[in-house]
């Protein structure tokens, strides 16, 4: 049924047994493609930086907002005639529920108002479903044959780490992925002309030619992060840069660790 801002369902799949939600997912995709609400770009703005196509659970909606995002990243117009042309290229249309669901999706609401809180609920509903799956996926390892479980648990881990990652991508302290870049690239251009205008008076080189060219050397108060999976050399990494720096550059160093004497 259709109301005010409300939703049409059509041929809704039962969701008793999975955490999901088919209505929000169709009143979003409807802030997208809305023939007004497109060209303001809010709704697509809000949802492309926290979701995938995988994020969905009815297979049209994740079809259709694969369409949306190949569109925005040719930079082309994300409105109905220009997702069903995407559709029909992908030879998708059809598993897209047709042009009839997707004309009645249109219908479904006229504001974006609710995106950021639709994307949040999307994005829950996906998160609960991944760690369903992980869990099954758990309990066959444990009940079906042996098998070393240090291995288990730190292949497990590393899958809850992932769904972890993936569900703070609405976390209202985080930047949309335009913003992060931009802010990233801000930054690199004051290190690029501070140090063009005052050399290197100040700034400690990493002793990695490489990453001083992208990074423009270390300078006083910054706080820096090296980020990576278990045994990728992140430790290994931070001990040369310090001994690149207590060597070439004679500065004093300390090195504080929790993971090794």
């Amino acid at each position: 049924m259709e109301g005010s801002g409300g939703f049409y369902i059509d041929d809704a799949p039962p969701v008793d047994t999975v955490p999901a939600s088919p209505q929000v997912e169709q009143r979003l995709l409807a802030a997208i493609i809305h023939p007004v609400l497109w060209e303001r770009g809010e709704a697509v703005s809000i949802a492309f930086g926290a979701l995938s196509p995988s994020d969905f659970y009815e297979l049209k909606h994740r079809h259709i907002f694969q369409a949306i995002l190949d569109l925005r990243d040719k930079q082309e117009p994300t409105d109905f005639v220009s997702i069903i042309a995407q559709l029909e290229r992908s030879d998708k249309l059809p598993q897209s529920g047709g042009r009839e669901y997707i004309s009645k999706t249109v219908l479904v609401t006229d504001t974006d108002a609710h995106a950021k809180t639709d994307t949040k609920i999307i994005l829950e509903r996906s998160t609960q479903r991944k760690l369903i799956k992980a869990a099954d996926h758990l309990k066959s390892k444990c009940m079906n044959g042996p098998g070393d479980v240090s291995d288990l648990i730190e292949s497990h881990r590393v899958t809850l780490s992932k769904i972890a990652v993936g569900a703070m991508a609405t976390d209202k302290n985080a930047l949309a992925w335009g913003d992060l870049a931009q802010e990233v690239t801000t930054a690199l251009e004051n290190n690029r002309q501070e140090r063009k205008s005052r050399g290197n008076v100040g700034i400690c080189g990493t002793g990695f030619s490489a990453l001083d060219r992208r990074i423009g050397g270390l300078r006083p108060g910054q706080l820096i992060v090296v980020g990576g999976r278990t045994s990728m050399g992140k430790t290994a990494f931070a001990v040369s840069l310090v001994l690149n720096v207590c060597k070439t550059q004679r500065i004093p160093t300390a090195i504080f660790s929790l993971e090794m004497p």
